[in-house]
């Protein structure tokens, strides 16, 4: 196994997605600077706020990725995108709009770590179905669902 610092590993996942996108016809591009937002795309003369995590599958099965909340609290309006990549033998992308991700944080689906600084996104596979936090949390709907960028 080739282990690559997290750093790289995440700038991957940003040219993935914008790959992605760009395959679907939004004209994107990785933002210069990171303030919480890694992306911007438009299409249809809209403009996309996206915020891209990538992981590796750990030994227990589960991806981890953290967001910091400073960053969270700061996109809540527009239309912001959260894009997990979850890096595989075939990757897969769990999308999911700012509303989602803010209903599941209210749920308690995504836990507040570090004293309160960032969010612990945690999610599994387990049977074919996507699970954040537990199996409570069945957010199967939203992979690969590039289609919800709209």
């Amino acid at each position: 196994k080739i282990i690559v610092d997290s750093s790289f590993t995440g700038k991957a996942g940003e040219h993935l997605v914008c790959s992605e996108l760009l395959f679907r016809g939004y004209n994107a591009s990785i933002m210069s600077v990171d303030v919480g937002i890694d992306l911007a795309a438009t299409k249809d003369n809209r403009l996309y706020s996206i915020q891209v995590k990538t992981a590796n599958l750990n030994k227990y099965n589960i991806y981890n990725f953290d967001v910091r909340k400073v960053s969270f609290e700061k996109q809540q309006s527009g239309n912001v995108f959260y894009i997990f990549v979850l890096k595989g033998e075939k990757n897969q992308f769990l999308i999911l709009p700012y509303y989602e991700m803010k209903r599941k944080v209210d749920e308690k689906a995504i836990l507040e770590i570090n004293k309160n600084k960032n969010f612990r996104v945690s999610i599994s596979v387990r049977e074919k179905r996507i699970y954040l936090g537990n199996r409570a949390h069945d957010v199967s709907y939203f992979l690969n669902k590039w289609d919800i960028i709209k």
